[in-house]
């Protein structure tokens, strides 16, 4: 009795062994790309949310708004804030940047990310009352994306709100 395999044999097992290698690949390759989107989105999202609440939080801590002009809109903020006045939030080179008190611009966001757009927008509401001062609400837009040449992981996310001082 001859033991081994016949030539048929082994082509066959050959063969579905290369077709079980060649799904795995396949799978492999979509599950990479799918996590490479989900990191790039969460990145984007978890900037984005980080810098929006800090030009809300920036904008409720101001006694003053100095710029954008009221009814206008800029790419930079500047408003005074007790003990950091003025704080100006801007977009510089793909960053926003915020210096307060002259101290220095810090960048808010990292290199992973690209801001495309930053517009303030300056509304001004008339107080019904004589003694009761306008009320002011600076609209935020950012449009802010992944920062690579991979086409598979580019994300672009847009995030518009309105902050007031609490304290004018």
């Amino acid at each position: 009795m001859k033991r081994g395999f016949t030539l048929i044999e082994l082509l066959i097992y050959v063969g579905i062994f290369s077709l079980a290698a060649g799904l795995f690949t396949g799978i492999l390759v979509v599950v990479l790309r799918i996590q490479g989107q989900q990191t790039s989105a969460v990145e984007v999202g978890t900037q984005l949310n980080f810098v929006m609440q800090t030009l809300q939080r920036l904008v409720r801590e101001s006694t003053a708004i100095n710029s954008p002009a009221s009814g206008g809109s800029a790419n930079a903020l500047s408003v005074n804030r007790p003990g950091a006045s003025p704080t100006i939030a801007a977009l510089s080179e793909g960053k926003i940047t915020v210096n307060e008190g002259g101290a220095g611009a810090k960048d808010l966001t990292t290199s992973k990310v690209n801001v495309s757009e930053l517009i303030f927008t300056h509304y001004t509401t008339p107080s019904n009352h004589p003694s009761f001062p306008p009320e002011e609400t600076i609209q935020i837009k950012i449009t802010m994306n992944f920062n690579t040449n991979n086409p598979t992981q580019a994300v672009t996310r847009i995030l518009q709100s309105s902050a007031s001082p609490l304290n004018p």
